[in-house]
């Protein structure tokens, strides 16, 4: 009950002083009012803060794409000048059976340089998302020659991995026998004659 006696007195005090009253109201509004500035700022400030982050990070994704599609169009620009030296060697070969006398095989020498030097081409004119649209369109419309050439490619890879596996094997084998001829102790060498 002590308690409630200072705490009404207080009530008492504060009721007879209004003006101290009504200036902790308006300073209690103006805090409120400050806190609402300062709250508005802070969130406009994380905004334009997210907003130029956001804007920094799209400019470095497109400058990685732009970078990434330049690698990409010049590995393709160096495809295409691979077939060209192709095709200009066909052309060699077959103009060379043509003087030799070969006229069935300059002739499918002729078509394949003329189809190497069609690949060389579109290589060069075609840009890279229309050559994947092409690709995706074919293997829809001809996917047993896509598959087909997907295993012939796993057949001579296979090849190829068992004859490097071969020589691998190979060259530990020697390298093991010639360890074997290191490790045994020389035999010390004698001061005296051997008889014969």
């Amino acid at each position: 009950m002590d308690n409630l006696a200072p705490s009404s007195g207080a009530a008492s005090e504060r009721g007879q002083d209004p003006p101290a009253e009504q200036q902790l109201k308006s300073e209690v509004e103006s805090a409120k009012k400050e806190a609402a500035k300062l709250k508005r700022g802070a969130s406009e400030q994380a905004t334009a803060s997210f907003e130029s982050a956001k804007a920094n990070i799209k400019e470095a994704a497109q400058e990685a794409a732009g970078y990434g599609q330049d690698v990409v169009n010049e590995q393709k620009n160096r495809l295409a000048e691979i077939v060209h030296e192709y095709c200009q060697a066909t052309k060699a070969a077959s103009e060379k059976l043509h003087q030799e006398g070969h006229v069935a095989l300059a002739s499918r020498a002729d078509e394949v340089a003329s189809r190497l030097d069609r690949a060389s081409t579109y290589l060069r004119e075609k840009k890279l998302s229309e050559i994947y649209y092409d690709a995706e369109h074919f293997t829809r419309r001809r996917p047993e020659i896509v598959f087909g050439m997907m295993f012939a490619t796993g057949l001579v890879a296979a090849r190829f991995l068992k004859a490097s596996d071969r020589g691998v094997a190979r060259s530990r084998a020697s390298n093991v026998a010639s360890e074997r001829d290191l490790s045994k102790p020389l035999a010390p060498a004698s001061s005296t004659p051997r008889p014969q």
